[in-house]
C-alpha cells in the first residue's frame, strides 16, 4: 500500500518482456545471467530476481556476497554469480550461500581453498580474465595456468566458467571489443587445453545487443533487462520497454508575483506573476540536485520545468500554463504521461550522467509499486 505519494512504478511484465526478446535474440542455448546488483539497479533486486527467472533466464549476478544473501532469504533459488572481488570474510559468507564466485587473481583460489576446508564445501569458481577493462582480473596465461593447475589438483574447487568483460561494447566502433574477444580466445583455449569445460561467457548488454555471435553459452544483461540500452549508439534492433518510471503529486501550490524569488538562494526570479508547484521530491530521494533550472516532469500530459534549486525533500515547478494542476494532481519525473514522455536518458543528459547511475540513485526511501502491465 502506498502512503507517501512519491514512489517508483516498476513494470515486472516489462522486465519479462526484455528477456524474452534478449533470449529470442541470441543464439539457440545460450543463458542469460540477469545481472541484478545494485539492487536491480534500483527496481528491487528480490521481485526483478523472481520476474526474470519466470521469464527465462538461467542465472542472477550480483557484485557481492552480501547482495546474493538478500537474495537468498527471501527464498530466491537457483545459480547466482558474485561478479566482482571478495575478501576473505565475504568468501566465507559466500560458503553458506551456495553461490558461485569470481576469481580474479591467484589470491582469490587460496580464499576459496581456505573457506572450503573450513566449511566442507565445494567453491564453484568462474575465472575472470582481464583482456582490457584494466579493472580487475586475471592477466596473463601464466597466471591464469596457476590457478587451473591449483584448481585441477583440489576436490574440493570446481571451475565452473571462465569469463571476460568488454569495455567498449556499447560503441557504434566494435574494433576493441574484437580485439578483447581475440585475446579472450587465448584464455579459452589454455582452459580447454587443461581439460576443462566451463561455462564461457563475456557479453554484456552492449555485446548482447550488437554482438550475438559472442554469447558463447551465457551473457551477463543488466540495463538492457531493465529496459534501457546502454548507449545511444547500440542498436535498436532488439525492442527493450523500460520498466521504471518515477511519480509524485502536487503538494502546494501558490501564486507569485513579477519579482518574487524561488527556493534556496533565490536562484529563480518570477519574471511575470506566476503559478509555482511544490512537489514531495529532492535530491534524497534521488532527484538529482544537477536538474536545478534544467529539469523538466510531466503534469496532465505537458512539461513543467523545475525552477529554483532543487532542495533536499522538494522541487518547485511552473504550473502558469497548465489548467487544472490542484493538490494531489499526479506527476511524472521520468516515464510516460497521457501519451507524451520523459525518457530517463533525457533526465541523465541533464545531469551529465547516464541511465544506469540515473536508476541506481532512486532512494530506498522512494517505495517501489510493482504493477504487471
Amino acid at each position: 500500500m502506498l502512503i507517501r505519494p512519491t514512489y517508483a512504478k516498476v513494470n515486472l511484465g516489462a522486465i519479462k518482456l526484455n528477456v524474452a526478446n534478449i533470449k529470442k535474440h541470441l543464439p539457440n542455448g545460450a543463458m542469460i545471467c540477469a545481472v541484478v546488483k545494485a539492487d536491480g539497479y534500483g527496481h528491487g533486486s528480490t521481485m526483478v530476481s523472481k520476474a526474470v527467472k519466470e521469464a527465462g533466464a538461467e542465472w542472477l549476478g550480483v557484485a557481492m556476497p552480501e547482495e546474493a544473501a538478500v537474495l537468498r532469504e527471501e527464498g530466491v533459488a537457483g545459480p547466482i554469480l558474485v561478479l566482482g572481488p571478495a575478501n576473505l570474510a565475504q568468501w566465507r559468507k559466500a560458503a553458506g550461500l551456495d553461490l558461485s564466485m569470481a576469481v580474479v587473481s591467484y589470491a582469490c583460489v587460496q580464499n576459496a581453498l581456505t573457506v572450503s576446508r573450513e566449511c566442507g564445501v565445494k567453491m564453484r569458481l568462474h575465472i575472470k580474465a582481464d583482456t582490457g577493462m584494466n579493472r580487475v582480473g586475471v592477466k596473463t596465461l601464466e597466471e591464469a595456468g596457476r590457478i587451473l593447475d591449483t584448481i585441477a589438483q583440489e576436490d574440493c574447487l570446481e571451475l565452473e566458467g571462465l569469463m571476460t568483460h568488454f569495455a567498449c561494447a556499447d560503441e557504434a566502433d566494435k574494433t576493441y571489443t574484437h580485439l578483447q574477444n581475440e585475446r579472450f580466445g587465448t584464455f579459452i583455449r589454455l582452459v580447454r587445453e587443461k581439460g576443462f569445460a566451463p561455462i564461457i561467457h563475456a557479453a554484456n548488454s552492449g555485446a548482447a545487443l550488437d554482438c550475438p555471435q559472442f554469447a558463447y553459452d551465457m551473457v551477463r544483461v543488466g540495463i538492457a533487462i531493465y529496459g534501457c540500452y546502454p548507449s545511444d549508439e547500440v542498436s535498436r534492433d532488439v525492442l527493450l520497454e523500460p520498466a521504471m518510471s518515477l511519480h509524485t503529486q502536487v503538494s502546494f501550490i501558490k501564486e507569485l508575483k513579477e519579482g518574487e524569488r524561488l527556493s534556496y538562494g533565490g536562484l529563480y526570479t518570477c519574471d511575470k506573476t506566476m503559478r509555482i508547484a511544490t512537489l514531495p521530491i529532492g535530491y534524497a530521494d534521488g532527484y538529482n540536485r544537477l536538474l536545478t533550472g534544467k529539469g523538466e516532469v510531466l503534469v496532465g500530459g505537458r512539461r513543467a520545468r523545475v525552477v529554483g534549486r532543487v532542495c533536499m525533500d522538494q522541487i518547485l515547478i511552473d504550473v502558469t500554463d497548465i489548467d487544472d494542476v490542484c493538490l494531489n494532481t499526479h506527476v511524472v519525473c521520468f516515464g510516460e504521461q497521457n501519451g507524451n514522455r520523459i525518457p530517463v536518458e533525457e533526465y541523465a543528459e541533464k545531469c551529465g550522467t547516464i541511465n544506469y547511475e540515473t536508476l541506481c540513485a532512486i532512494s530506498p526511501r522512494v517505495q517501489r509499486l510493482y504493477v504487471e502491465d
